[in-house]
């Protein structure tokens, strides 16, 4: 009687790890397509925040360029009325 309880133990334990294994095969499947998702998602908005980069410094560089050509203008405008407030003095 001992065996057969014996041996029917070990044949359950047999398909509990059988199913265990079976179990982690397919999890272990799916987490690994997961993660290889997860990796192409990362590389995707990788590439994204690069390009939003290069688009904000462009746009930081025109403005730049703008501000400059207004500091420019500002500068010959007020030398313009510098020397007519002297012409006005004299």
């Amino acid at each position: 009687m001992k065996e057969i309880y014996l041996l029917i133990i070990s044949i359950l334990l047999s398909g509990v790890i059988a199913i265990l294994g079976y179990f982690l095969k397919s999890v272990h499947t799916e987490v690994k397509s997961l993660l290889k998702e997860l990796t192409e998602y990362t590389q995707e908005l990788r590439n994204l925040i690069s390009g939003i980069q290069v688009q904000i410094d462009k746009s930081i560089e025109t403005d730049i360029a703008e501000m400059k050509a207004d500091i420019k203008g500002l500068y010959k405008l007020s030398q313009h009325n510098y020397s007519e407030i002297e012409k006005l003095k004299k």
